[in-house]
């Protein structure tokens, strides 16, 4: 991925509604950290899930902590 991820974030968001344009800068993200053996995609991918998990479990109106997750796999 990489800067390319990126210029193609921005000809999405000047083409339409630019709905995808988080998820091109997300890639070039996850692709950087990879790429620089600062993350595998297998842990980045754990750790989106547990946010995810830990947003599900957390009631309406409140802060969403890691914490939360209530199926922690570490």
């Amino acid at each position: 991925m990489g800067a390319g991820a990126i210029d193609r974030g921005e000809e999405a968001r000047c083409r339409g509604d630019g709905h995808d344009y988080y998820e091109h800068w997300l890639a070039a993200l996850e692709g950087l950290l990879a790429s620089k053996g600062l993350a595998a995609k297998a842990d980045v991918d754990a750790m989106a899930e547990a946010w995810e998990r830990a947003a599900h479990a957390t009631p309406h109106g409140k802060p969403i902590l890691l914490e939360n997750d209530p199926s922690p796999t570490g």
